[in-house]
C-alpha cells in the first residue's frame, strides 16, 4: 500500500487514544509528503480528516465546534482532554461495534422458563385444570376451531407444546 493511500484510509484503533491517533496520522501525512504544517489549506483538511476518523463521538462533536490555527493547538486540547479523563474515571462511551463476533450474550435471562400447553379434545369443561401458581397464566376455554389441525396419535385428549 502506498504512503498516500495509507494516510487517506487510516482510522483510529479501538484502544488507541485520540492523541496517539493524531501522532500516527501526522507521521503518515509526513510520509505521504503532505505539507500540513506550513499550508493552511492542507492543515485544515488534515485536522478535519482527523476529527472525522475519531471513534469517540463526544470528543468529535467538541472538536468540530473549535477552530485550530496550528496542529500544536489541537495537541494541547487533546492532552488536556486526556488529563481530565484520567482524573474523572472511566472513558467516554465509544461508538458501538456491530460486528458479529461482538454480540453480548445472556443479557436478558427470563425468570421462569415455563411452557404453555394447549389441550385439544372433546372436554366440555370451561377451563383446563392447570395449576395457575406454576404457569401464572390462566387457560382459555377449549374451542373447536376448524383451522387447528388435529393430527395426533389419539383422537381425544391430546396435548401439544406451543
Amino acid at each position: 500500500m502506498s504512503e498516500p493511500e495509507r494516510y487517506y484510509t487510516m482510522s483510529q484503533y479501538r484502544d488507541e487514544t485520540a492523541l496517539a491517533f493524531l501522532y500516527r496520522l501526522n507521521l503518515a501525512a509526513e510520509r505521504a509528503d503532505l505539507n500540513f504544517r506550513k499550508s493552511s489549506a492542507d492543515r485544515e483538511r488534515h485536522i478535519k480528516r482527523f476529527i472525522k476518523k475519531l471513534s469517540d463521538d463526544q470528543l468529535k462533536r467538541t472538536l468540530e465546534s473549535q477552530r485550530f490555527r496550528r496542529v500544536s493547538d489541537l495537541e494541547f486540547v487533546l492532552k488536556q482532554q486526556e488529563e481530565v479523563r484520567q482524573k474523572d474515571g472511566p472513558p467516554a462511551r465509544q461508538s458501538r461495534d456491530f460486528r458479529a463476533d461482538n454480540v453480548v450474550r445472556d443479557r436478558y435471562k427470563p425468570r421462569r422458563q415455563d411452557r404453555a400447553y394447549v389441550a385439544q379434545g372433546d372436554e366440555d369443561s370451561g377451563y383446563d385444570e392447570v395449576d395457575e401458581r406454576e404457569t401464572g397464566v390462566r387457560s382459555a376455554p377449549a374451542v373447536n376451531n376448524p383451522s387447528v389441525s388435529s393430527n395426533s396419535s389419539t383422537p381425544s385428549d391430546s396435548t401439544s407444546e406451543i
